[in-house]
């Protein structure tokens, strides 16, 4: 995992099933408590993934403070609830984004329903 600059690291996580193979989610060091900048996948695979990812930098769960959810993708937030209860960290994301993922993945018959009539309508 590369160190992009002193303190800030980019860790990839698999992404099973997936052709891109991976999702780069980051780790920025603090003084009280590490930022992730997105979660990766939920699967078992990434969360042992970043575990093991952390770890070779010193880092443990519990040692995250809060994680940056960039948008509602599910290879940039599916790993968010289950970091939580490990390191109890704040979840961040803009109000937008939770709203998106409170109507359309947690309802996902509507979700998809929408999604099919959208790419009708485009043509695909």
């Amino acid at each position: 995992m590369p160190e992009i600059i002193p303190g800030i690291y980019q860790l990839p996580l698999p992404i099973p099933n997936n052709p891109l193979e991976y999702t780069n989610i980051y780790l920025v060091q603090g003084d009280d408590g590490h930022l992730l900048i997105d979660a990766g996948w939920n699967s078992e695979k990434a969360l042992q993934s970043l575990k093991k990812q952390l770890a070779e930098i010193g880092i443990d769960f519990k040692d995250v403070s809060q994680i940056l959810v960039t948008h509602a993708h599910f290879d940039h937030y599916g790993l968010a609830g289950r970091l939580r209860q490990l390191s109890q960290a704040k979840i961040i994301l803009h109000y937008l984004e939770k709203n998106f993922i409170d109507t359309s993945y947690l309802n996902i018959d509507e979700f998809l329903r929408q999604t099919e009539q959208w790419l009708r309508i485009n043509g695909v």
